[in-house]
């Protein structure tokens, strides 16, 4: 093949940087994450990663990422503690929970009832247009 002309690549770039603004402007976070309050992140797998990519979760508020599988639990993911989910919740009692699991997340709202019942827990979920 010829190499492409010299305007192809400069108008690529920009048609890609374009779509990765419009994909990170489409993901809400619902109800909107409280002013400075840390942040746990229910979720250690890929579509937490794609979100981080895309810079929908606000790493630098993260205090650690919860997750149920065992083999995930004491590594860290994105420089950041991956823990049981109560340990977390337990370690963290003022800390919103931002939803980051891809099947059922409303699930996990009825876990932390159960893990912490009464306790008043600060839940937000990812949501994109379908």
């Amino acid at each position: 093949l010829p190499p492409p002309a010299p305007a192809v690549l400069p108008q690529l770039r920009s048609y890609l940087k374009a779509c990765a603004e419009r994909a990170r402007q489409a993901i809400l976070i619902q109800p909107p994450l409280d002013g400075d309050a840390p942040l746990l992140v229910w979720g250690a797998g890929s579509w937490a990663q794609r979100l981080l990519g895309q810079d929908a979760i606000p790493l630098v508020r993260v205090v650690a990422f919860l997750d149920g599988a065992p083999n995930k639990q004491g590594q860290t993911f994105a420089g950041k503690p991956v823990v049981a989910p109560a340990d977390g919740l337990c370690r963290h009692p003022k800390a919103q929970v931002l939803v980051c699991v891809a099947v059922n997340p409303h699930q996990i709202e009825a876990e932390i009832q159960r893990i912490e019942p009464g306790h008043p827990r600060s839940l937000h979920f990812i949501t994109e247009p379908t």
